[in-house]
């Protein structure tokens, strides 16, 4: 009866059964533990394995220690984590295929990618999810040549194979070698699944190729009995980063179903192609749509107002109401996005009054100030916010350099670059 509830997500009813048993055995806690894993609830599932282990050391099996180590995994604690690996050790479990599997994933989310591959190298007969698992942990330990050696020595392949090495090719910058992998898994006869869609369609967003963007469209549209929100989203970001808002706005409306990152991608087109009344409207019909802003979203939005326009700083100040409304303004980057909305604008009273009221400033909000004052010509001020920095970098030595060669002082910029060596020494 536990496992049934669990299984079902009544977690509430499961614990409640759990509780009047009058004897436990290894199959009831494994199935409370495993419930609580399956829908996400991965410190519930470490508190249930301490009582677990605290109270009936007796019943502790295989596959508890799995459920743990992959909850730990999920979790990065990895204190814990290395606990759990002696515990395997002293229980002579470390043969078992079942418990080298949830090892090397958790030490891999933990961050101990050497751990993982030490297991993996000591083991026979690895299987596939172990194969998949050290393409992430070589990427980690020695880079994406020994990620793609790992891949092209796998004895056999799946479609996570396929999917975890275009995913670290895209991410590692190597767009057509993204695009070549995702050709190369449909000769070998693999289905493109939207992982891999997603994928190159994000490679030919960096790469700014609009043709093979919509060769992979046609294909999407050809092959796929839908197109899901992850494969519509990179679609949209392609053709809006591509500078096609027409193809942009048709692929948008035609989605079945939308989220945030959807709709930050489609205002941010607008935004970033020029058309700012446009992406006003978009981020209005969002609201309208009761669809959820985060602060990617507001940051993207308040970023159209930034030339200055009187018609913009209007909305941008509307923009600047809704964040304050809505709390969004203790947010960073969205402080950052107003603050440099207001330097670029030349509204400095406003510009430092957001600034001194950010609790955790970063290098953005820093290097907006100096570049705010610079833009002015108050390089006294400029040279103040840059002595108040506790933590400096190129990005702001680059700042305060600039603002004194652009007010005509390159003797001071000079001076400035003779402390900056000084420093890094």
């Amino acid at each position: 009866m536990v496992s049934g509830l669990a299984n079902y997500g009544h977690l509430d009813e499961a614990i409640q059964v759990f509780d009047q048993m009058p004897a436990r055995d290894s199959v009831s806690w494994n199935s409370l533990m495993s419930g609580y894993f399956r829908h996400g609830c991965f410190v519930q599932t470490m508190h249930v394995f301490v009582s677990m282990f605290s109270n009936s050391i007796g019943v502790l099996d295989v596959f508890s220690l799995a459920i743990a180590m992959k909850a730990c995994g999920a979790l990065q604690f990895y204190r814990l984590g290395l606990q759990l690996h002696g515990l395997v050790e002293k229980l002579h479990f470390g043969r078992i295929l079942h418990i080298n599997r949830s090892l090397i994933d958790m030490h891999i989310k933990c961050g101990f990618a050497r751990m993982a591959a030490s297991i993996f190298e000591r083991m026979e007969n690895p299987d596939l999810f172990c194969w998949n698992s050290m393409i992430i942990g070589y990427m980690r330990l020695y880079g994406i040549e020994h990620a793609l050696m790992v891949f092209s020595n796998m004895p056999k392949r799946d479609t996570i194979s396929w999917n975890t090495i275009i995913s670290l090719l895209l991410q590692q910058g190597h767009y057509w070698e993204t695009m070549s992998m995702i050709l190369d898994m449909h000769t070998k006869d693999f289905s493109l699944s939207s992982i891999a869609y997603a994928c190159g369609l994000g490679a030919c967003t960096r790469i700014s190729d609009l043709a093979w963007g919509k060769h992979l469209h046609a294909r999407i549209v050809k092959l796929e009995p839908s197109i899901d929100v992850f494969v519509g989203t990179a679609l949209v970001d392609m053709y809006a980063k591509n500078g096609d808002m027409d193809t942009a706005k048709r692929t948008f409306d035609s989605l079945p179903n939308r989220n945030t990152t959807t709709w930050t991608s489609f205002i941010g087109g607008f935004a970033q192609n020029g058309y700012v009344k446009e992406s006003a409207a978009a981020f209005n019909l969002m609201r309208q749509k009761q669809v959820w802003a985060d602060e990617f979203t507001l940051s993207t939005v308040i970023s159209a107002c930034y030339n200055g326009v009187v018609a913009n700083i209007h909305f941008g100040c509307q923009m600047h109401c809704f964040c304050v409304k809505t709390g969004n303004c203790l947010l960073t980057p969205v402080s950052n996005a107003l603050l440099t909305m207001y330097a670029r604008c030349e509204m400095l009273e406003c510009a430092e009054s957001i600034f001194h009221a950010i609790s955790s400033k970063d290098v953005v909000s820093w290097t907006g100030m100096i570049t705010a004052q610079a833009q002015v010509g108050n390089i006294g001020k400029a040279r103040e916010f840059f002595s108040s920095m506790d933590a400096r970098n190129v990005v702001t030595w680059n700042a305060i350099f600039g603002a004194y060669i652009q007010n005509g002082m390159e003797e001071e910029s000079l001076k400035l670059f003779v402390m900056m060596l000084r420093k890094m020494m």
